[in-house]
């Protein structure tokens, strides 16, 4: 079986070619603006050329919302629905479902499976995942902590048990990157995380505030008089650290911060502060914890900060930690086979 994985990002795509669960091709395409065409093009002569011989395409959708709890083949009446959660991850869900629409345009006729980040998280309790607003408008709009980085998660599970022969029981997920969430997994499954209804819950990200007074929102509307579209736009790809530090790139945060600079210095120190809170959190939640995992770029890249949150948890005691790489295409190839 061949098949072509998909992870679509707002800045960037990421593409791959498995053979039998073999990657075979990988490659990267670093713009905001792509085609399926494009993609096509960047592959390599021999796997372009036999394109029509791949039996599926995997691609990795961020919300599932109501609709979609396993991976599904994507048709039309799927494709009305990814319309309808759109709104919900606008960094990312836009940009899987123009290119899903861009695949359909063309004459390839492959079957394309999504692969939700959500489908990891149904496991979460009903009293963590439920809001506390009226039940009735929970119920008529799907409103609940759906969580996000489930396809992460997976592979990390994965890799423990290949590595291991077994998978803690009491583990707490540190996957920190562009976009930051943490947790609890209970047995192999996720009792809670920080992300909620949308990507923007949780933790302070890159370009996302996280957990903020919920008034903040209608102020801002009335404050600025603009749209509460306008004010989410600010609190998605204006805020987090790039909102206190005006920098898009951590390492450079890092570097100035290590070097006296105030909004820098600010901005690693609420990092780790929000981190750390959520891990005593699901320490918590789970009554102790066997392994903390971080992976993802500043996870996974930086040492600096793991120092720095693992410093903040001494009180807890001698913590077993680990770095993991996290291979999202692996696991989506995974849940196409499995399909």
């Amino acid at each position: 079986m061949k098949i072509l994985v998909l992870n679509p990002g707002s800045e960037s795509l990421k593409a791959a070619v498995f053979q039998k669960q073999k990657k075979v091709e990988e490659l990267e395409i670093r713009s905001s603006k792509y085609s399926f065409k494009d993609i096509v093009k960047s592959l390599t002569p021999e796997i372009s050329r036999g394109l029509t011989a791949i039996d599926a395409i995997g691609i990795r959708i961020v919300h599932g919302g109501q609709y979609f709890s396993q991976p599904t083949t994507i048709g039309k009446r799927e494709i009305l629905k990814l319309k309808k959660l759109a709104e919900l991850a606008p960094l990312h869900n836009k940009v899987s479902l123009k290119l899903i629409e861009d695949i359909k345009r063309h004459s390839y006729k492959i079957k394309i499976i999504g692969v939700f980040d959500t489908a990891f998280h149904q496991t979460i309790p009903e009293y963590a995942a439920t809001y506390a607003i009226p039940r009735e408008l929970s119920k008529k709009f799907g409103i609940k902590k759906y969580g996000f980085h489930g396809i992460a998660c997976q592979n990390i599970l994965r890799q423990l048990k290949e590595k291991t022969g077994k998978i803690p029981k009491k583990l707490i997920i540190c996957h920190l990157g562009g976009g930051a969430s943490i947790t609890a997994v209970k047995n192999g499954k996720s009792v809670d995380t920080s992300m909620g209804f949308t990507p923007l819950e949780g933790l302070m990200m890159a370009t996302r505030a996280g957990d903020l007074d919920d008034g903040v929102l209608t102020y801002l509307a009335h404050a600025l008089k603009i749209s509460a579209d306008k004010v989410l736009d600010i609190l998605n790809q204006k805020s987090g650290i790039y909102g206190i530090t005006k920098e898009n790139n951590f390492e450079k945060v890092i570097e100035k911060a290590k070097a006296g600079d105030r909004w820098c210095k600010l901005a690693t120190e609420m990092f780790t502060y929000r981190i750390t809170q959520k891990i005593f959190a699901y320490y918590g939640v789970l009554g102790g914890v066997d392994l903390l995992t971080f992976s993802g770029g500043i996870g996974e890249g930086s040492s600096f900060m793991r120092n720095l949150i693992c410093d903040t948890l001494k009180v807890l005691g001698d913590l077993n930690v680990a770095v993991f790489k996290v291979d999202e295409s692996d696991e989506i190839a995974r849940e196409v086979i499995r399909g």
